[in-house]
């Protein structure tokens, strides 16, 4: 039951944000404009040391794009704070934020830091289907994910998958199945 990105869209390609969303974002139409309008930085809730750094970015004048959003996603996912990492990636999508393969690869490590490799492959799966150019850092964190979890037949399955779509293998990813 691992968790799949959804586009929110009625036909018109309008977003249509979800209910649960309302709860974690701020918005203020007023302070945004573009494409990022309405969506600003999930809510710090307890945590004493995104606060201060939220509230600096704000009395700058800073607005949430999708480069901070990233940074924000980044954050959580080392924290293993994967439920928020979630809202935050869906909500960019609700949003209509078109996300980067870079997007896509810190959820993804996120999952198979947490041991969700499947979890991991199905954002991979998403960003194929977003239209996203997927790459080696993609198929290495799924390597990796998969080398972890001591399967080895998987591991190198990706790779050869990676290979079969054309992305060369780096370093990182032939370490990571030889880890395997």
């Amino acid at each position: 039951s691992a968790w799949i990105p959804k586009a929110t869209r009625d036909k018109y390609g309008v977003a249509s944000p979800l209910s649960h969303i309302d709860d974690v974002l701020s918005t203020s139409s007023d302070e945004l404009a573009g494409p990022t309008a309405g969506l600003m930085l999930v809510d710090p809730g307890e945590n004493e040391l995104f606060q201060p750094l939220q509230r600096s970015l704000a009395e700058r004048g800073v607005r949430a794009d999708k480069s901070v959003l990233a940074s924000r996603l980044q954050y959580e996912v080392a924290r293993q704070e994967m439920s928020t990492a979630r809202d935050i990636f869906q909500s960019m999508l609700d949003k209509g934020i078109i996300l980067s393969a870079r997007h896509y690869a810190i959820l993804m490590d996120g999952y198979a830091s947490c041991g969700d490799v499947e979890g991991a492959r199905n954002i991979l799966e998403a960003a194929t289907k977003a239209g996203v150019k997927l790459n080696e850092v993609m198929y290495t964190i799924l390597i990796a994910g998969y080398a972890r979890l001591g399967e080895p037949e998987l591991a190198t399955r990706t790779l050869s998958e990676m290979v079969d779509n054309g992305i060369p293998p780096d370093v990182p990813a032939i370490d990571a199945v030889v880890s395997a």
